[in-house]
């Protein structure tokens, strides 16, 4: 039996409701998995318990704020710096696309929302194939672990005679891998 694969989970930010639904239906039509938040606060709370692999954000979250609110822009600054986005507003002014940009070199596409849907779709599809994930895969952690355990193992052994020293030794040496792996 062939498993299918998942599609990635994406994260909305939109203070309206009204203009989030469209978008979720669209990209739920796509396969994609859709989280929802109307406020950065909730969209963290989301982003760090279903872990998206992208977020579109409106550039403006709070109604009838002067001067003009960009507090979507400065919650795309609280993410991790790999992180793909693509900022979904009205605002049609190029300074709005320049702050986005100043703050965040991974704002993949700046879509006005009176666009055509088929944009935001592109844009979606071609954000998820570059974004780079933040782990790497199974298997390249196995090799890692194979490439230090193994060897530190060996060496246990040899010197030691003793078994279970060598596999506590491999055991320390793939989590001091893990951990270097964590901070580089």
């Amino acid at each position: 039996m062939m498993r299918r694969k998942r599609k990635p989970v994406i994260l909305i930010l939109d203070d309206q409701a009204g203009e989030r639904a469209p978008v979720r239906r669209l990209l739920e039509l796509d396969g994609y998995s859709v989280i929802e938040a109307a406020s950065a606060q909730e969209a963290t709370e989301q982003f760090e318990k279903k872990h998206p692999a992208l977020a579109i954000v409106d550039v403006k979250l709070i109604e009838n704020i002067d001067p003009p609110d960009l507090s979507g822009i400065l919650w795309i600054t609280t993410l991790p710096e790999t992180f793909p986005v693509i900022v979904y507003s009205t605002y049609k002014e190029p300074e709005v696309w320049r702050e986005a940009l100043q703050h965040r070199k991974n704002v993949y596409a700046f879509i006005n929302k009176q666009e055509s849907v088929e944009t935001l779709r592109a844009n979606v599809k071609s954000a998820l194939l570059e974004a780079k994930p933040d782990r790497p895969s199974m298997w390249a952690r196995v090799l890692l672990f194979f490439l230090f355990a193994i060897p530190s193992a060996a060496f246990s052994w040899y010197y030691w005679k003793d078994f279970w020293l060598a596999i506590v030794a491999a055991v320390i040496v793939g989590a001091l891998v893990e951990i270097i792996r964590l901070f580089f």
